[in-house]
């Protein structure tokens, strides 16, 4: 069927299934779940399009999800998108995202 690119490639990272299964588990004991590497190591970024030959698929991918934000008509980034789509899930308390350099 007709399936979101942004949900498949989140889903795929695993973390956000995983929160699901945990969530309950991790409240009754006090503990936040922390959704880390939702840029998928910079995949879900314009640094996708440098990813080796190998890994067509998931360049492919990226490019799916920078358009689906694009014509979303929104003022984001691909990057704000996926943290903001990682931050409205309710099993999630937080998002870890790296930075490579400073601004």
């Amino acid at each position: 069927g007709d399936e979101c690119p942004a949900e498949q490639i989140a889903v795929a990272a695993g973390f956000v299934a995983a929160a699901r299964r945990r969530r309950a588990l991790a409240a009754s004991k006090g503990v936040g779940i922390v959704a880390r590497s939702v840029l998928l190591k910079g995949a879900l970024t314009a640094r996708a399009d440098f990813l080796p030959d190998r890994l067509e698929p998931l360049r492919a991918r990226s490019r799916q999800f920078r358009s689906l934000i694009k014509d979303a008509g929104e003022d984001v980034t691909p990057a704000q998108g996926a943290i903001a789509f990682a931050l409205a899930q309710p099993h999630i308390d937080t998002v870890l995202v790296g930075a490579r350099t400073t601004a």
